[in-house]
Parts: structure tokens; C-alpha cells; sequence
């Protein structure tokens, strides 16, 4: 019981929240009601509880009105394809003729019976038969009201009180108003009548043949023939669709052909049906094919005795602009045996009348081919003129009637242009060319007779020659290459760079000017001068002028330097010229009373650029000693053990080296800060670059080892303690860890290696304890190969030392 009333409960809560919700969402989330219990009484729940459920019930109803207004689920409409008209006009003329052919009218029944059901809630008309089953409205007012329904029994009759029985059942619905009128006149006078139908009776129809869903439908009494096909799903394509019969009390009172319906919209043929009538629909006629270019295709088409040619490109609606007449093709099956196909110049027969009454045989086809998609009657025009495209092709038409027609674009190169010509019977090109500039001044040699598909090119002046160019370079905005126009100065060519940026030096600049010998000729341009109008400055510029604009000597606006960490103000500051690194500590207000001043990391751009330099050609030298080392151990006949390890060997020294070197590329330089009074003057004070870095951590508290021991990681610092007692910290070294090379990484970051047990460790200190690399190799290579360790040594700090000078 509790979990029913929990059930009910939680329903009832989602049922309120969404009463105020989008009505699509509620639509969607009602399926909660019908799955909870029903709803409580008072019995078992308290009266606000019982209020909610009666809401949740008048919601439930709610949502049924709204699912009754929501669109049925049909089939979504499906995008039309593009149609033939739509291509042909697009200049899509199609090459190939489409024979999936498919039976006409028979997707007319593929769209739902209830679209085509007869409507039941109108007024009938005056001529609608009564019968048994239906019902009337009579009412009476004047005199005497009265009001009552009556239904016809299955005698025919209707029972009306004071009347009695009248016969009805047959009579037209007028005729039975008048008969009702008078046979209640007889009983009362001054009273007005009305009378209205109210359940129409229903009736048992056969629908059989070759039907998609053959049987007896119970109908309205409004049912037509055409609305019983449709009920039924209509005529399988193995039935006819213009032979259809309605068979009446075993009388064929009526043939249907739906193609009067189908191609003409004409339901004259329709009829009423009547109780216990049958619908018929024979096996499928004689039938042709067409395709093509023709407006209803591909369809198959059924005719009923005999058609023509004529007749079946009327059915498909006639043949379209594009339809090539001159050849149409009948393919027909002959005496059962084999495919024959005729050619007919259907545009003959037209011109000369006469025999258009060409008969066509079961099973047809008609192919109507497209035209050519190629164009006639044109010459084309292209260039360097307004109106491109193709032109009419006229009588007699010369190159200055289409060329006045096109109107030539400004610098257009008047010296030369051409005709591609297509030369028959193969269609090759052929260039004849012609001064446009001498045809424009009448000159009638120029002026050639043109052909059909000849193209005219005319040419800009820039297509066949180079455009005038200049440039500016250095402190612009949009440094570049710009078109020289006419009369065109340095000013005008600042302002095409996108003027002068901040930093731009003005009292100096140069222009670059190619003499007609090929020298160069430099000249000195003030720009202060030339912006002012000074024509003397302001030079008029010429073809391939390069102008440079240098930076103001010593401009440092954006030189900047980065301070991070334990500073009192942090930040980015711009620095001048030979500024002190104690000058920009003083301006960010100097440390922290957390700052640790021994852990400070310098960190200097030119180094790593000089730090990589040297580190990429130190590389490459160890590469190329490793690979001569590798080819002489090939060339050694060694037994296959000891020449693998000794390649292994190697491998790890290439790895080792690349590791050394590239844990080399930090730009790091070794300083040594104290307080902010101390540090200015002293030798670690120096001068600032642009881009350098300063970070001053927090005091640690810790020592950090790493490598090759048992459990690397950071332990607390201990005042006094040497390095053995933090390698015992960890749980001592490993057997492959190399004791000789033990070093510790000072917190300022300098090394220390040697007399390492009696080293005071301070916070911040790491212990590095690198792996040994094995390798079974002979005393006299050993002995080399730690020459070789110590020339790398040597070498980096040489480099290290160079960059810090």
C-alpha cells in the first residue's frame, strides 16, 4: 500500500510541475499517468492529496483534446525531385533516357484511405435515396411544437405520433419531405416543418478483382464508387484502371475509366453506391510504355482497344521543347520471339499530315530523345570587356558589330587580339589574331566576318605586360607591393602602406630607384618633409621604387621584462636603456618577507637562442662520431653477443646525449640575490634585455630526489644532515645507479660533484643520482669513451660560459 501511495505521489508531483510546462513537453511526458495506480480516495490520503489527483486526472483529460489536435502520424512528405523542366531550363539537358518505367495512376491509392473517405457530417442533398437505418430530425412549430427523431425500420417505414406509419424507405429525401408534410397536415394546421438528417444508415459493398484488398467494406450511405476503391486500396497493378464495372442486383450498370479522373479531373463517371452492390476490376488491358522527353514520364500507360501514336504521347501529355522529333524509337516485341526497335521522324509526319495514325502493340515502348545539348547560332565574347558571354550570331556580323556590343573595360591592350575559330569537320582550334587598336580606327582589314562558336578575346594591357610596381618596406603599418599609378609620390605610397607606425624614424629614410643602365641608385628622403608637401622630398615615383623606413635609433617602448613570484609588485615593466636588475626589483617594491633569494631563476632569451645553436651542432658532431663508431664495430668480425652490446651501447649513448643536451636548453643564468641594498652594485646587478625573466619562489622546506633510487621523491630538509642520510631517506641507491656521478643541483642552479659528503644541503637542493650505462665493452674503449664524456662536458660549458659573457 505505501508503495502504491509513493507511486502515486511522485506521479501526481510531475503531473503538477508540468501543468505549467510547454505543451509539447507535456505531450511527451503524460505516459507517467497511465503507468501510476489509480487515483486515491479520501480514505487514503489526505484532502489536498485527493485535490491533486482530481487535477491530475482533469490533466490526463487535457492531454487527451491535445493529441487529437496533433497532426497524424502519416508518411513524411517526401522532397520533390528536380524536374525535367527544371533541368532543361538550367541548361541540364540529360544525355541518357530513364527506362525504369512505372504503371500510371496507381500511386494515386498509395496515399491513405482516410484522405479519400466520404465526408458524413453535410447536409445530403435533394436526391439522396432513403433507406433502412437512416435517421430524421423532424421538426414541427406554428400551432403545435413538436420535436423527436425517427429512424426507418428495415419495412420502410417511419412512425410518427397521432400519424402513424408512413412509407418512406426509397423515395428521394424531397419526395419524403412532401409525403411527411402532407400526411401531417391531415392532423394539424398553421405549423411550419424541418426536416434534417441525422445517422446515416450504412452499407455492404464487394469490392473484387484484381484489388490490392479484396472483400465486403461496410460504407456510408454517401459512399461512392471511387471512395469503395479507395477503401480497398485500389486496382493492383495487375488490374485495369479503365475498365472498372459496378455490377448491380447481377446487372453491370457502369464502366469506370479512372484515367477521365486521373488525367482530366472529371468525376462525372462516379456514382452513388447502393446496398449489396459489387465493384469489379478486370485483369490489366493492353498497355504502352513512354519515356523520355515527354511531360508524364517514364510511365506505362493502358489503353483500351487500340491507340496510335498521337493518342499515347497525349497521354504522357505531349512531347516537351527539348523532345528530339526527328527520331522517335518504338521498341517492340515481335510474334513472341524478339526485340525490334523503329525509327519514325515524328517532325516529317507533322509537316506533311499524313500518316499520324501510326498504330502502336501491346507492350510498346516509346523513346523520345533529348536534343543536343549543345548550343548554336553564337560567337562568344571574352575579356576585357563589360558584357561577356555569347552573342547571337547574325547575317554578315563582323568584329566591330560585336565588340561595340560588348564595350571594352578601361586599359584594354589595343595592339593585339584574337579569334579562336573551331574548324570543321573535326572541330580544331585555329588563332587568327587582329590589332584591335587599328580596327577601332576604321581600319577594315581588321574587321573580319565571324563564324558560328567563334570566341573573340580581348586582353587587358596587365595580361600581356607587367604592371608598374613599387614598394615600401620597414615601419609601416602594411608593408608591401602596391600598383605605381600616375603620378603617384611617396606619400601616396605611405598611405597605401598603411602610414607610419610610432617608432618610424622620420628624418632619414631611403628610396631604391634601378637606373635604365641596371645600377641602383640610393636616395635620401626626409619623411618629416615629404608629409609637409616638400616637393623636394616628395619625389614622384617610378617603376620598381622600393622605399625603407628604419626604426628610431635606441627605440625601446616594448622592451620588457617579466618579475613573477615573491615580489610586492608583480607584473611586467618596461625597461630603458642599460636599466639595472636592482633598479626594476626597486620599482616592483622590492621581496616578499617569503621570498627565497637563493631559489631565484634568471631566465635570459639570447642565451637559449645561442644554448640551441650550439647544442644542435655539438649533436650533430656526436651523431656523426657515433655513427663512424657503429661502422667500424660492423666491420670488426666480433662474436654476435659481444657486437649486439656493443651497439646497445651506443644506442644508449646517443639517448644519454640527447638527454643531456636538450635538459641544456633553459636560458638559465646563474645569480646569486640578496637583499634589494646589497644586490645594487654588486656583480649580479646587471643590465637588462628585452624579454627576461625573474622568478623568486617561496622558501622551501624540502630536498628533492630524483633518479636512480628506490623510492624517489622530496624530503624534509634537516639542518646539518649530508647526503647520505637523504639517499638512506629514500631507501638508498640502486644497483644500476652510477655512484661516481652523484650531483646535487644548488637551489640558484649550480652544480656540485665532487667532495659531496661533506657538502651542506640546503632547502631547495636536488640530489641526482644517474643510471649506469651497461655495456660490455673493453678497457681501452671504456678509457676513450670517458674522454669522449669529458670533451662533451667540457664543450657545453664553454658554450654555457660564452653565452653569459
Amino acid at each position: 500500500m505505501k508503495s502504491r501511495i509513493t507511486r502515486s505521489i511522485i506521479s501526481i508531483s510531475i503531473l503538477t510541475i508540468l501543468l505549467f510546462s510547454n505543451q509539447i513537453i507535456l505531450a511527451k511526458m503524460f505516459t507517467d499517468i497511465e503507468e501510476s495506480s489509480a487515483i486515491p480516495t479520501m480514505d487514503s490520503l489526505n484532502k489536498e492529496l485527493y485535490d491533486k489527483a482530481i487535477k491530475a486526472k482533469e490533466l490526463k483529460s487535457k492531454k487527451e483534446e491535445f493529441e487529437k489536435q496533433l497532426p497524424s502520424k502519416e508518411k513524411p512528405i517526401a522532397k520533390e525531385e528536380t524536374s525535367q523542366i527544371e533541368s532543361i531550363l538550367s541548361g541540364k539537358i540529360p544525355s541518357t533516357i530513364d527506362k525504369n518505367l512505372k504503371q500510371f495512376g496507381y500511386d494515386l491509392f498509395e496515399q491513405g484511405i482516410s484522405t479519400f473517405a466520404p465526408i458524413a457530417n453535410v447536409p445530403v442533398g435533394l436526391d439522396y435515396i432513403l433507406g433502412p437505418g437512416d435517421e430524421l430530425i423532424i421538426n414541427i412549430w406554428g400551432k403545435v411544437a413538436m420535436s423527436f427523431n425517427v429512424i426507418i425500420d428495415r419495412n420502410g417505414n417511419i412512425f410518427i405520433p397521432k400519424v402513424g406509419a408512413i412509407v418512406i424507405s426509397g423515395l428521394s429525401f424531397s419526395k419524403a419531405e412532401n409525403l411527411i408534410y402532407k400526411e401531417l397536415s391531415k392532423i394539424y394546421t398553421d405549423f411550419s416543418l424541418n426536416i434534417t438528417m441525422g445517422e446515416l444508415r450504412t452499407m455492404q459493398v464487394f469490392v473484387l478483382g484484381e484489388i490490392k484488398n479484396p472483400g465486403c467494406y461496410t460504407v456510408s450511405s454517401l459512399a461512392t464508387l471511387y471512395n469503395a476503391l479507395y477503401v480497398a486500396g485500389g486496382p493492383s497493378k495487375r488490374g485495369t484502371m479503365r475498365k472498372i464495372k459496378l455490377i448491380r442486383n447481377n446487372k453491370e450498370i457502369k464502366i469506370i475509366d479512372l484515367y477521365d479522373f486521373l488525367l482530366e479531373g472529371d468525376k462525372s463517371n462516379d456514382i452513388r453506391l447502393e446496398n449489396g452492390d459489387t465493384i469489379f476490376v478486370p485483369v490489366i488491358g493492353p498497355v504502352v510504355g513512354i519515356t523520355g522527353c515527354v511531360h508524364r514520364s517514364p510511365y506505362i500507360y493502358e489503353f483500351k482497344d487500340r491507340i496510335t501514336l498521337a493518342q499515347a504521347l497525349n497521354l504522357a501529355g505531349g512531347i516537351i521543347p527539348s523532345g528530339y522529333t526527328q527520331r522517335i524509337q518504338i521498341e517492340r516485341i515481335e510474334a513472341h520471339k524478339k526485340r525490334i526497335v523503329y525509327d519514325i521522324n515524328y517532325e516529317k509526319l507533322l509537316k506533311e499530315k499524313i500518316n499520324l495514325d501510326i498504330d502502336l502493340y501491346n507492350n510498346d515502348i516509346i523513346l523520345v530523345a533529348p536534343i543536343s545539348s549543345k548550343v548554336y547560332q553564337y560567337v562568344n565574347l571574352e575579356g576585357n570587356v563589360l558584357y561577356q558571354g555569347k552573342y547571337e550570331l547574325k547575317s554578315n556580323m563582323k568584329l566591330s558589330d560585336i565588340i561595340s556590343e560588348g564595350k571594352l573595360l578601361a586599359e584594354t591592350y589595343f595592339e593585339y587580339a584574337e579569334i579562336i575559330r573551331l574548324i570543321s569537320p573535326d572541330f580544331h582550334p585555329k588563332l587568327i589574331t587582329f590589332n584591335l587598336g587599328k580596327l577601332l580606327n576604321g581600319d577594315k582589314s581588321q574587321d573580319l566576318i565571324l563564324n558560328e562558336f567563334d570566341t573573340i578575346k580581348i586582353y587587358s594591357k596587365w595580361e600581356v605586360k607587367d604592371k608598374p610596381m613599387v614598394s615600401i618596406k620597414g615601419y609601416v603599418r602594411a608593408p608591401g607591393i602596391h600598383p605605381l599609378s600616375e603620378n603617384m609620390k611617396i606619400s601616396d605610397l605611405i598611405i597605401k602602406g598603411g602610414n607610419l607606425k610610432e617608432e618610424a624614424y622620420l628624418d632619414k629614410a631611403e628610396l631604391s630607384r634601378i637606373l635604365e643602365d641596371g645600377t641602383t641608385n640610393i636616395i635620401s628622403v626626409n619623411l618629416r618633409k615629404a608629409l609637409n608637401g616638400d616637393q623636394s622630398h616628395d619625389i614622384k615615383l617610378e617603376k620598381n621604387d622600393v622605399l625603407f623606413i628604419r626604426m628610431i635609433p635606441e627605440w625601446l617602448a616594448h622592451d620588457t621584462i617579466k618579475l613573477e613570484g615573491e615580489f610586492k609588485l608583480p607584473g611586467e615593466y618596461v625597461i630603458s636603456k642599460n636599466e639595472l636588475l636592482s633598479s626594476v626589483i626597486k620599482r616592483a617594491g622590492g621581496f616578499t618577507e617569503e621570498a627565497f633569494l637563493k631559489g631565484a631563476i634568471f631566465i635570459r632569451k639570447s642565451i637559449i637562442k645561442k644554448e640551441e645553436e650550439g647544442i644542435e651542432k655539438l649533436f650533430f658532431e656526436q651523431k656523426m662520431s657515433l655513427l663512424k663508431e657503429e661502422q667500424k664495430i660492423e666491420k670488426i668480425n666480433l662474436p654476435k653477443e659481444e657486437e649486439n652490446a656493443q651497439l646497445k651501447s651506443l644506442r644508449e649513448k646517443e639517448t644519454f646525449i640527447r638527454s643531456f643536451l636538450e635538459q641544456s636548453k633553459k636560458g638559465r643564468m646563474v645569480i646569486k640575490l640578496t637583499e634589494l641594498d646589497k644586490c645594487a652594485g654588486s656583480k649580479y646587478d646587471i643590465s637588462l634585455e628585452r624579454g627576461d625573466y625573474l622568478f623568486i619562489p617561496k622558501k622551501p622546506n624540502s630536498v628533492i630526489i630524483i633518479g636512480s633510487v628506490y623510492n624517489p621523491g622530496a624530503i624534509l630538509h634537516k639542518e646539518g644532515a649530508f647526503v647520505n642520510y637523504y639517499l638512506k631517506e629514500v631507501g638508498g641507491i640502486t644497483k644500476r645507479a652510477d655512484k661516481d656521478a652523484i650531483h646535487i643541483m644548488k637551489v640558484d642552479g649550480s652544480a656540485r660533484s665532487s667532495f659531496l659528503r661533506f657538502k651542506n644541503i640546503e632547502p631547495g637542493d636536488m640530489i641526482v643520482v644517474p643510471e649506469t650505462l651497461e655495456t660490455k665493452i673493453t678497457l681501452k674503449k671504456s678509457f676513450m669513451d670517458t674522454l669522449e664524456i669529458l670533451f662533451k662536458v667540457v664543450t657545453v660549458y664553454a658554450i654555457t660560459k660564452n653565452a653569459l659573457k
